[in-house]
Parts: C-alpha cells; sequence; structure tokens
C-alpha cells in the first residue's frame, strides 16, 4: 500500500541516495566539491531566467543554421564556425533535437509526467497547506538535484581534469547509462558503493510504477484507492508490458519519444487544469468567508475535572486509535444514518486502523461534504508534566484532530462525547451548505 509499500521503499531509496552522497563527498576533494557545488548553484540561478525564455529566435534568420552580426549593427553572414546563434548551438537537427540543447523538450519530459505526479502528490497531500506542497514538491527537491549534481558532477570533473583519467569522459559519452558505475570505479569501497547504487535505482523504479499503477487504478476507480489488490496488480502488468514492447521495439530513444510526444495532449490538458486550479482557489476563499467560528460543545459546569484531565493528558496512538473506533466512529454512523432517512448519501470510512475515521456526504456535481478526524503526533507541549506522571513517553503524544476537504482546523476532539461530535460535525456541515449557497449567488 502507500503508507506500508511505497512510503517505506522511498525512505529506503533516499537513505541510500544520502548515504552515496555523503560518501563521495568525504571521499573525494571534499572542498573542491563544496566549492563546485556553490559555484554550479550560483550559475544555474543566473542562468535560469534567460533559458527559460530562450526561443532561438535568431537561428531561423538564416536557413542554413547561420548567425553572425548583430541587431544594431546589422549584417547578416555566414558563420566560419557553421554553428549559427548566439549560443553557439545552431538550430536545425544540431538544435531542434531532444538530447542536443534546447531546454523546452524537458517541458515534454516534464508535462508527460504531470498527470501522473500530480495525481500522486495530491494523495500524498492532501490535507496540507499550498505552502507546504510548494515546498515540498519544488524547493527542496530542487535543492537536493542540486546537492547531488554538484557533488557526483563535482567530483567527476575533478577526476577528469585535475588527476588526468580522461577516460572516464570518455567512457560516459560513448554509453551514458552506466556513467554512474564507471565513474564508482575511481573511487574506495567501489564495490559497496555499486551495490548500494544498484538497490537504490531498483528501489526508485520499483516505487515509480508503483506510483504509476496506483494512479491508473484510482482513475479508474473514480478516485478510490482502495481497490481490490487484482485490479492494481494488472494495472502493473499493463505499464511493465507497455514499457516492455516500447524498450523491445526501438530501445530507449523510442521510450524517450513516445514520452516526449505523449506531452503534447497533457499541454493542452493542463491548460484546463490551470483553469480548474483558479476555480477551486476562488471557491476555497468563497469557503472561507462563509465559514463562521464556532465554540467547541462545552461540558457541564461539574465536569471541569474531566476537563482538566483531559487536558493536561498526553495520548498516545493506541488510546487515540481506541477512542475514534468507540466514539468517532459511533458520532458520525449516527450522523450519516440521520442524513440517509433525509435522502442525502453519506458513508463513513475508516483507515490505518482506525487512525483515520471519516465523514463523506456526496451532493452530487457540488461539492461534497468531508469531516474527518485524524491522528496526528505532535510534540509535547511541556514535558515535564509527562515526566512527573510517570508517562514514559516523555517526547510525543497524539491528538485527534479535525480536518475538512480544505485541510486542517487545527483543533483537537480527543476525549469528548458522542453527543459533542455529532454538534461540532453539525457545525461545520452547516457551514458546507451556507458555502454551497454563496457559490450559487
Amino acid at each position: 500500500g502507500l503508507k506500508r509499500g511505497i512510503a517505506v521503499l522511498s525512505y529506503l531509496a533516499f537513505a541510500m541516495g544520502m548515504l552515496l552522497v555523503t560518501s563521495v563527498l568525504f571521499m573525494d576533494d571534499t572542498m573542491y566539491i563544496l566549492d563546485a557545488t556553490t559555484t554550479s548553484f550560483g550559475y544555474y540561478l543566473w542562468y535560469l531566467p534567460k533559458i527559460a525564455w530562450e526561443c532561438d529566435a535568431w537561428a531561423r534568420l538564416n536557413s542554413d543554421q547561420s548567425w553572425t552580426g548583430s541587431a544594431m549593427g546589422g549584417g547578416l553572414g555566414i558563420d566560419s564556425n557553421h554553428v549559427g546563434t548566439p549560443d553557439g548551438l545552431g538550430a536545425g537537427e544540431l538544435w531542434l533535437t531532444a538530447t542536443n540543447g534546447w531546454t523546452v523538450f524537458y517541458w515534454g519530459w516534464w508535462i508527460s509526467w504531470a498527470p501522473f505526479v500530480g495525481v500522486f502528490v495530491a494523495r500524498i497531500s492532501r490535507g496540507r497547506t499550498i505552502r507546504e506542497f510548494l515546498i515540498g514538491v519544488t524547493l527542496v527537491p530542487t535543492l537536493f538535484i542540486c546537492l547531488w549534481m554538484g557533488v557526483l558532477g563535482g567530483s567527476a570533473l575533478e577526476l577528469i581534469t585535475n588527476q588526468g583519467f580522461e577516460e572516464l569522459g570518455t567512457g560516459v559519452q560513448e554509453n551514458p547509462a552506466v556513467g554512474l558505475f564507471r565513474f564508482l570505479e575511481y573511487l574506495p569501497a567501489t564495490e559497496v558503493l555499486s551495490v548500494i547504487s544498484l538497490m537504490m535505482i531498483v528501489i526508485f523504479f520499483v516505487t515509480s510504477a508503483d506510483s504509476g499503477a496506483m494512479v491508473l487504478n484510482m482513475l479508474s476507480a473514480k478516485g478510490v484507492d482502495n481497490t481490490p489488490a487484482l485490479q492494481r496488480t494488472l494495472w502493473t502488468m499493463v505499464i511493465a508490458l507497455a514499457a516492455s514492447l516500447l524498450l523491445l521495439g526501438g530501445g530507449l530513444q523510442a521510450l524517450q519519444t513516445a514520452t516526449i510526444a505523449s506531452a503534447l495532449p497533457f499541454a493542452i490538458a493542463m491548460l484546463g487544469a490551470f483553469w480548474g486550479f483558479g476555480r477551486a482557489i476562488l471557491a476555497d476563499g468563497a469557503k472561507r468567508q462563509a465559514h463562521s467560528i464556532h465554540a467547541p460543545p462545552v461540558m457541564a459546569a461539574e465536569g471541569w475535572r474531566d476537563r482538566l484531565r483531559l487536558l493536561l493528558d498526553y495520548p498516545d496512538d493506541r488510546t487515540v486509535q481506541t477512542f475514534q473506533r468507540n466514539t468517532v466512529h459511533a458520532a458520525m454512523q449516527s450522523f450519516a444514518s440521520e442524513l440517509a432517512e433525509r435522502g442525502v448519501a453519506a458513508r463513513v470510512v475508516a483507515e490505518d486502523d482506525a487512525l483515520s475515521v471519516r465523514l463523506e456526504v456526496s451532493h452530487g456535481e457540488e461539492v461534497d461534504f468531508t469531516y474527518e478526524v485524524r491522528a496526528s503526533r505532535h510534540s509535547l507541549p511541556d514535558a515535564s508534566i509527562g515526566v512527573a506522571e510517570g508517562n514514559g513517553q516523555a517526547e510525543s503524544f497524539f491528538r485527534a484532530e479535525v480536518h475538512l476537504a480544505e485541510g486542517g482546523q487545527d483543533y483537537d476532539v480527543m476525549g469528548w462525547s458522542q453527543e459533542q461530535i455529532i454538534v461540532d460535525i453539525l457545525n461545520q456541515y452547516e457551514d458546507h451548505l451556507h458555502f454551497l449557497h454563496t457559490l450559487r449567488e
């Protein structure tokens, strides 16, 4: 599954990658690699705006890929190098290929992966803010890739330039697929690092294929990811069969070409996705305006001791799980049954051994209502209390936090009665109906 399969393998692959990067960093000239990484990152920031707007317009001034002179001085002639364009890369076959320069073809790779990656990341990011999403999906991976390329690339350049291993560069150019392993041959502990690299590559491929199968499975099941194992296995076999046929038919180049070609229809679909995202942002703003602040259901005055006990109690995951199973699930079932009697479709979904219990109310083509109580780990606000009570878990505790479709609501319902939880669901559902009314206006 997602949390026991893909997550564990991803953590393992990431740990192997960090081990490999750290090993290369300290096995070679560490100061040179750090300087090269810093310099390369600066060049990346410098060239990114320029390359992002590059359309190679000057290459179209002459059909023979030549470009000399300037827009101010005039005078176009044939370059002695026959490479054309101010960037020296030329046009035509030398430029308009996916492997020889124009970074617009990188967009094709990204767009072709966008549906799969977008759905998968959205699935694992449910409940997080847009800021958290952007940091976790764009900023952190970019910084890690810069570190990876800086350390391994800087070390390889140092081996070729300073230590004279020019055969390394020649071998990588002849067969880029084995470039990593050729590079590791020049470092200590070659066998160990090669085994780690091979295992890391295999795990990354497995997690990517597993994630792709999960996304296809969700799309075919209309967003439901809790489907029979046979259905998930079928999609995995379809992905493997398609990749095998492309590799057998034309090798890696055919697979790359098919990937880039598939980006065109997805590029048009992404325009619709941008429009839908804009509508979702506007709808989220409308819901925030329609949201009213409800005070949590209060206890009777004589129950203040119980309230203090709950305030100072730091439950573990099993305690929260029992509470969700016995209290939250029962409250949601009562609310769903009442809605069903009034002709409103609703269901209660328990995930991960009741660490997440969710009420889903369907409104057809309108925005559905979701009320979820999720167990979340937090650090103790005051560790001395847990130690004084002999709690034995003076580092963290769990809260039963409420999440709606738009994310977490930052309050805890642990210890509430069924009636209090039903009242809270009713308050949130009332806000949701007011939100739907606002959208109609």
